[in-house]
């Protein structure tokens, strides 16, 4: 249904149902067993302050879906990125207790490195083969 054409009801159903999803979420970020005790989140959160951008909450799981998002916003292509690293959902396997914000961050880190070019080098010292 368009939205021009929704009754003042249906507005006011759809305000009260997206309230409390994002409450659902919420809470489900807050009881997150995801990790959040990395070294680099101050780092992390002064690389996206610089570039305009919000890092995702500490309790956001990844997935393929915003991982692909978070990289167009700071401008690289999927490709790249898996011609450095492999697929997404690589990481996602091998990462698993690893939340959205700690794999934005190492993104944000190999972004700025200085010799990026589209491939640049990871943020770590292990270079993939």
């Amino acid at each position: 249904m368009p939205f021009g054409t929704m009754t003042t009801e249906q507005r006011v159903t759809n305000l009260e149902k997206a309230k409390v999803a994002r409450k659902a979420n919420a809470e489900a970020r807050r009881n997150s067993t995801l990790r959040n005790d990395f070294l680099d989140a101050v780092w992390w959160e002064q690389l996206a302050r610089e570039r305009g951008l919000r890092l995702p909450p500490w309790g956001m799981p990844c997935t393929v879906s915003r991982m692909t998002t978070w990289l167009h916003k700071i401008g690289v292509s999927v490709t790249a990125y898996q011609r450095e690293y492999g697929k997404l959902a690589e990481f996602i396997s091998l990462n698993p207790q690893w939340p959205m914000r700690s794999w934005a961050g190492l993104t944000l880190e190999w972004r700025e490195t200085p010799d990026y070019e589209g491939l640049g080098t990871p943020p770590t010292n292990q270079r993939r083969e």
